[in-house]
């Protein structure tokens, strides 16, 4: 049998197969194209990365995200699904959002934290969130915190869940993250996007965090 033969049965095999290749290759691309902008650390990307922090006491809470702009878009229903959205990229059969886009959005605590009064050990967590078309959400505090977005989201790695409401709000055109409110022992941390708000309540034990320190001393 010629080589040109050999080819010749080869690509009507590969015909049968393309469909999974062009998948394939697709996902391929994807991962390729991710992990090198995460080596690279120069390469811009369309919803640009972003870190807010607020000093509550003595202890500095911050959360790094990207931020994607509504630019004409449905958002919420839309771009945002109501509810688990079916998953067709990564491990996770069905996932939450991001709360933001490209990698995991983070929320860093240096100390213990009470959110919506539930209590969260100091640490940096992804940050997931399921919204609801009744106005509920919920807020997923999560230990996998290097992932591509929810595409891997593991729930048996949950640490925290809490309900909150989402309100009306200023449309913002970028999606923000904003300490709105701000107290010695609490802050309200809201993500803003669209013309709605999703806002939680953190409290700190300040005093506490203080004496403990001045003990150390």
């Amino acid at each position: 049998m010629s080589f040109a033969h050999i080819l010749t049965l080869n690509d009507l095999k590969m015909k049968n197969r393309l469909p999974q290749l062009l998948g394939l290759l697709i996902l391929v691309t994807l991962l390729v194209t991710t992990d090198t902008q995460a080596q690279l650390g120069f390469l811009p990307q369309t919803s640009q990365m972003a870190t807010v922090t607020q000093l509550v006491g003595i202890s500095d809470i911050s959360v790094t995200y990207s931020r994607p702009k509504v630019n004409g878009r449905e958002i919420w229903g839309g771009i945002v699904p109501y509810g688990l959205s079916a998953n067709n990229f990564g491990t996770a059969k069905e996932m939450p959002w991001r709360a933001g886009a490209n990698e995991n959005t983070v929320i860093t605590l240096p100390s213990e934290a009470k959110i919506e009064g539930k209590v969260l050990a100091a640490g940096t967590y992804s940050l997931h969130m399921i919204p609801k078309a009744s106005g509920d959400v919920t807020v997923i505090f999560n230990r996998a915190t290097s992932s591509w977005g929810s595409y891997f989201y593991d729930k048996s790695k949950d640490i925290l869940t809490v309900d909150v409401k989402m309100v009306d709000a200023a449309h913002h055109e970028l999606l923000t993250f904003e300490f709105t409110e701000t107290s010695v022992d609490g802050t309200t941390l809201a993500l803003m996007w669209e013309k709605k708000s999703i806002p939680m309540n953190i409290t700190v034990a300040s005093s506490e965090l203080v004496i403990e320190k001045i003990e150390n001393k």
